[in-house]
């Protein structure tokens, strides 16, 4: 398994970890879906927009990859030096911290 692929698949085991933390009264199951690997080399966040778009952050790659929510590679954001992390404002802007320009884009949706 890449280092990638792993990345991603600890950030999910994590959020699932998170969200069953909450439940004590009932049990909370999951189906595992295959891992989303289209593209990524170094993938380091994970946002779901409220349309339910996945933004994976690739900062080896300079780029910000997003997927419809089977996984299916949709389009890719440019343009970003070193981006870490992304975030999803309702019908907004996407934040992405980057380590390179030490400071947050604000990326308007086209």
């Amino acid at each position: 398994m890449h280092k990638g692929k792993s990345v991603l698949v600890g950030i999910i085991g994590i959020m699932m970890l998170l969200f069953s933390a909450g439940t004590s009264s009932s049990a909370v199951s999951y189906t595992s879906l295959p891992p989303i690997t289209s593209a990524l080399k170094a993938p380091e966040d994970v946002a779901v927009a409220p349309d339910g778009k996945i933004y994976v952050v690739d900062g080896y790659q300079d780029k910000i990859f997003f997927y419809n929510s089977k996984g299916n590679l949709l389009g890719t954001i440019l343009g970003i030096m070193n981006p870490t992390s992304a975030s999803i404002i309702t019908d907004g802007p996407i934040y992405s911290a980057t380590n390179y320009a030490q400071s947050v884009n604000i990326l308007n949706r086209s």
